[in-house]
């Protein structure tokens, strides 16, 4: 199914796999399972490759658009991060802060 505008091969594409999304993510997950160094590769090459954003990585440009579109989610996971790592940030701002301004 060739189309010359590439937009209408895009929503067709994407028809295509919301009609087949369970059988493609399946597949997917065999070949993830079948060829780890391989979906190693293709997920470096993804996120490092150019964006429609200049200068900005495709894994950095998706992860800019899911923080606008979830800020809510976002919040909740940064303070289950810190309060995780509570005891690490202490020790960080005690050794590069707290001392340096008693001198």
């Amino acid at each position: 199914m060739a189309y010359k505008d590439k937009q209408k091969q895009k929503e067709a594409s994407r028809r295509h796999y919301l009609k087949n999304k369970k059988k493609i993510i399946e597949r997917t997950a065999k070949w993830k399972k079948n060829n780890p160094e391989a979906a190693k590769q293709h997920c470096k090459n993804y996120n490092n490759k150019e964006s429609e954003e200049e200068g900005v990585t495709q894994a950095a440009f998706n992860k800019g658009k899911w923080r606008d579109a979830n800020k809510e989610q976002n919040k909740i996971i940064n303070k289950k991060w810190r309060d995780a790592n509570k005891d690490e940030i202490s020790a960080y701002n005690k050794k590069y802060y707290i001392n340096k301004s008693n001198k």
